[in-house]
Parts: structure tokens; C-alpha cells; sequence
């Protein structure tokens, strides 16, 4: 399944390329912003070879924003790679396969 089509399925708005303007005034540009009833999420698709770049590009924009950030890493990674991702900061959530991050969103 894309990932477009989970989100549908799941009853999330999506929008795709999105940007938001932080408190600081700089502009953030992610992959897509899902909405539904009062969940918002900005969520980023990752290589592993790029995770750490976008971990920190992903927990500035919680930092600035204020909206939870979700990292979906689309190669395969193992689940100790990416553990202290995960366990880092409560507001970037960290998914290592598509089943993961459904069983997230709906929670």
C-alpha cells in the first residue's frame, strides 16, 4: 500500500509538500501534514542513510511548530538502528515499516 492511500484509508486529510511558517519564522517544508478530528502530524519519508538529518530537521520543526512529527524510514532498517531514534524525544516518533506506522495512526 502507498502511503497516500493508508492515510486515506485511515480518514486523515492529506496534504502533500507542505510547508508551515514556525514561531521562529522560518518556513518548513516535509513530505506531507495529515489531519483528522484533533490530530495533526507533519510526516517525513526517509532512506536510512539520511535518518539522522532528518530526525533533526524533523524534532526542529516539533520544537518550532508545535506539531508532532512522524519519520517513516522506506529502505530497510533494522530495529536496533534506529532505537535511540525512537526512544530520543517523545514528539518525533520514529517508524520502521508502513505496518508500524498504521497501527500508530491508529491508536
Amino acid at each position: 500500500m502507498q502511503i497516500e492511500g493508508l492515510f486515506t484509508k485511515l480518514n486523515y486529510e492529506v496534504f502533500t509538500k507542505y510547508q508551515v511558517k514556525g514561531i521562529s519564522g522560518v518556513t518548513h517544508v516535509f513530505d506531507y501534514m495529515i489531519k483528522k478530528a484533533n490530530k495533526t502530524y507533519a510526516v517525513f519519508l526517509t532512506k536510512k542513510e539520511e535518518l539522522q538529518n532528518t530526525f533533526l530537521k524533523s524534532f526542529v520543526l516539533s520544537l518550532d511548530t508545535k506539531i508532532q512529527t512522524l519519520i517513516l524510514v522506506t529502505d530497510n532498517v533494522e530495529k536496533e538502528e534506529i532505537m535511540f531514534y525512537k526512544n530520543y524525544n517523545p514528539n518525533v516518533k520514529v517508524f520502521e515499516n508502513i505496518n508500524e506506522l498504521e497501527k500508530f495512526l491508529k491508536s
